[in-house]
Formats: structure tokens, C-alpha cells, sequence
């Protein structure tokens, strides 16, 4: 998953730490245009010591209402659907824990619904240009075409952070994995002889409203 673009780690946490010394003291939220929301990458990447694997993946979910608050650790939406394409993987074979894609000779288990909780955002109100989503209980099932590894990765503890990029009408452009951020934990080892204890997700997609190519938007209120 290396296509996602990898952030100037020390200018994000800056940025970051500024965004909620400013989100504490403002009573500002977030209105979003559409609660249904998908999330596309024609080539996410998936990588560990035994190597990348790329493939196209989406995710589906939805706020659950129209506006959300910036506390950090907010409850806001859950995601309800995750699927790989599979036959154009590249380096090996990833599989999304939907309780329907193949995995390991069976059918991988389901482990959605997973939820989006809010962590921060960057510049300065009401010039907001990203806003970063934390996105938990995510499991996927991990092949390498080297055979080393056939593994379970994503544990309970794991957040993987996404930063939804934001223009200055509001617009939301892409959406990116954060450095050191993006680190998903094994949870099982189901195949092979070695499954690294950790992996990285790394991609950059395009977001849009569910079932529609319409940009999705975010104003402050």
C-alpha cells in the first residue's frame, strides 16, 4: 500500500497540535453534504518485511448525522463495507474481512461493522485543509506471493489514520494514510513460515458521496 503519499511526519504533528489548540477553544463543527461516503484506491499497499502488495480496494461507511463536533475520540460513523479486488492484486493476495471474500481456502470471517472516531484537523479555522479520522476494527487477511506469510492483521488496539484533504471551498479531494500512523499489528499467522508483527497500510484514494461520483464536502458551522 505505498502509493498512499507518506506526510512530512515533524510538519503533520505541528500542524496537528496546533488544530486542536484551536479546535478546544472554538465551539465550530464539521457539516458534512452526504452521510453516505465511499472511499476508493486504485492501488493500496500493503507492506511488510516479505515485501508490497498493491491492490484496489474500497471502503464504504457513513456518518451518523449531518455535523459532528471536533473532540478528539468522537464517535462519528461506522464503515459497513470493505471489498478487495482480488484478481488485480500485485506481490501476493489481500482479503477484506466482509464475511465474504476468499482467504486462506475458506471465506474470510466478518469482522465489520468498523467506526470512524474524529482526531483532528490542520490549519487554521476556518481555513481548514484536512481533517484526520481514526478507523478501527479493520482486519485483513494477507497472502505474499513468496508464500512466507498468510496472516491475520488488524487487533482491536490497532487505529489506522486517515487524512481527508480539504480545498478551500470545501471540497474533500483525496484521502490519504498518516505516517506512522498507518501500522495495522498481526493478530493471527494461518499459513507460511513467517508473518511479520506488523504491517503498513499506505495509499492515496478519492472520496465520494456512496453510490455517486459526487464530491463530498465539509463547511464549519
Amino acid at each position: 500500500m505505498r502509493t498512499f503519499v507518506t506526510h512530512r511526519l515533524t510538519v503533520l504533528v505541528a500542524a496537528l497540535a496546533v488544530a486542536c489548540a484551536v479546535g478546544s477553544s472554538s465551539a465550530r463543527e464539521f457539516s458534512i453534504s452526504h452521510r453516505g461516503i465511499r472511499a476508493t484506491w486504485a492501488s493500496l499497499e500493503f507492506r511488510a518485511e516479505f515485501g508490497t502488495i498493491r491492490c484496489p480496494v474500497t471502503i464504504e461507511g457513513s456518518f451518523h448525522a449531518n455535523g459532528f463536533g471536533k473532540t478528539v475520540g468522537n464517535l462519528i460513523g461506522a464503515v459497513f463495507g470493505a471489498n478487495v479486488q482480488q484478481e488485480a492484486c500485485v506481490g501476493g493476495r489481500v482479503s477484506a474481512f466482509n464475511g465474504t471474500e476468499p482467504y486462506n481456502g475458506g471465506t474470510a470471517p466478518q469482522t465489520l461493522p468498523g467506526h470512524y472516531t474524529f482526531f483532528a484537523y490542520s490549519g487554521t479555522l476556518p481555513n481548514v485543509t484536512a481533517v484526520y479520522l481514526e478507523l478501527s476494527r479493520n482486519r485483513w487477511g494477507v497472502r505474499d506471493s513468496g508464500g512466507f506469510c498468510t496472516g491475520q492483521y488488524g487487533t482491536a488496539e490497532d487505529r489506522l489514520r486517515l487524512g481527508f484533504n480539504r480545498e478551500a471551498g470545501g471540497r474533500i479531494t483525496s484521502v490519504e494514510t498518516v505516517a506512522a500512523s498507518n501500522r495495522l499489528t498481526l493478530f493471527r499467522r494461518d499459513g507460511g513460515f513467517l508473518c511479520p508483527p506488523r504491517g503498513e497500510v499506505l495509499g492515496t484514494g478519492q472520496v465520494a458521496a456512496q453510490g455517486t461520483t459526487t464530491r463530498i464536502a465539509l463547511t464549519l458551522i
